[in-house]
């Protein structure tokens, strides 16, 4: 790898001196010498430099740290920017990727390793978006126009549910994804959780344009409207709406009117991510599944909240033959193993996923699945393995009683 051009906007001496230390360790990074002491001339300076990563001190003077990422970001795009703060937490990280930064850095605590790894994430991110910029109009044509002789196939819809919130789907959707596209899949992502979906967060993006700036056009909606809201990305994704009210204005017809345009671009995949609340969205992305995958864990409240979905989708007249059951977070530890849950739901889980919270935490907070960066994790594997198996049957049992224990 190049050296990595770094830029470091820090205003307390102590701050400057630890990175500044810790920089001369790391061969790769090349520190650019500049002066600046307020937002204005920081702008200006990186505009006139253009680093390939910004170490920002989250108190830099003149302005909001997360407000000034977001001006450098769109100033600088190709330019990566690093917070650095005295304390990390779980609201200032979110923060700081919704504002586009790539990381977040404790300057008390980091090491050289986890600085060296961060700049070489982020130099990554700032390489891989000069050559999507480089790529010429013959070469992105190629990429997305089919040849006319060839007979396109049918987009397939995977729905992705859970009765009961926090079980992990939005991650398991974002990470799937990731899979597809390295088996050469072209995938988009539809965040139906349309009051508080994280799929663009979870994906390091940003946006300004979602579901909601096109749902309340139903009359004029076309495939080319639809495209203008998709974030092009390697997995292209439909944003939620920023706002929860916004979600809440969008009708079930809207939301299918959306999913069937969607399926008119040219993806080979289309995986749904919905709410746990049973809403006309939810319901018409149900019924636009050609496959709908339910995520259950070991506790008895979503075991119990996934076989009364079950008693509904009778009621709805969604049938259960296109539905596969997952389970998430699995441990060996709960008394309320895979075989049981099956006879619960009447339904054989197709596969577990391991519990693995430190690794799933750690890629949400910075903006990446981990199946990019984790690849041998055990968690990871289960995600490629559910990849394989998107077309395995579902095999039905008897259902049993369900018992009114806690899973330990």
């Amino acid at each position: 790898m190049d050296r990595i051009r770094v830029l470091l906007l820090a205003i307390f001496p102590r701050v400057e001196q630890r990175i500044k230390t810790l920089l001369v360790s790391i061969p790769t990074a090349e520190l650019i010498d500049t002066d600046v002491n307020n937002a204005e001339a920081a702008v200006e300076a990186i505009l006139q430099t253009k680093p390939d990563v910004v170490l920002l001190e989250n108190d830099f003077p003149g302005m909001d740290g997360f407000y000034l990422t977001e001006i450098i970001r769109r100033e600088s795009p190709f330019t990566q920017i690093i917070i650095l703060s005295e304390i990390s937490s779980a609201d200032a990280v979110r923060r700081a990727m919704r504002a586009g930064a790539c990381d977040y850095l404790s300057y008390k605590s980091v090491t050289v390793e986890e600085l060296s790894s961060a700049l070489e994430h982020a130099a990554q991110l700032a390489e891989d978006a000069r050559s999507k910029s480089r790529v010429s109009f013959d070469d992105g044509e190629k990429q997305v126009v089919r040849k006319k002789t060839e007979k396109k196939q049918r987009t397939k819809v995977v729905t992705f549910y859970s009765p009961k919130g926090g079980v992990g789907v939005s991650t398991i959707v974002t990470n799937l994804a990731q899979v597809l596209h390295a088996k050469g899949q072209k995938v988009l992502i539809i965040d139906g959780s349309l009051q508080f979906g994280d799929i663009a967060v979870l994906s390091n993006h940003n946006p300004t344009r979602t579901i909601a700036s096109i749902a309340g056009k139903e009359a004029e909606m076309d495939p080319e409207m639809v495209k203008s809201v998709i974030i092009e990305d390697k997995v292209h994704i439909l944003p939620a709406p920023n706002e929860a009210d916004e979600g809440l204005a969008i009708s079930g017809s809207a939301f299918a009117q959306i999913i069937q345009q969607c399926r008119a671009l040219d993806y080979e995949v289309i995986l749904v991510n919905t709410s746990p609340y049973v809403s006309d969205p939810t319901f018409s992305a149900l019924e636009a599944a050609d496959l709908i995958i339910v995520v259950v864990t070991q506790e008895i409240s979503s075991v119990r909240a996934t076989r009364a979905f079950f008693n509904l989708m009778g009621n709805l007249q969604l049938g259960r033959g296109k539905v596969r059951v997952i389970l998430n977070r699995f441990t060996e530890a709960s008394s309320l193993l895979p075989q049981k849950i099956g006879e619960i739901l009447g339904q054989k889980i197709m596969l577990s996923i391991p519990a693995d919270g430190a690794t799933a935490v750690r890629a949400a907070n910075l903006g990446v699945p981990f199946v990019v960066d984790y690849k041998d994790q055990p968690i990871s594997k289960a995600i490629v393995n559910l990849a394989a198996h998107l077309d395995s049957p579902a095999e039905q049992v008897e259902p049993v009683v369900l018992e009114e224990t806690q899973a330990s």
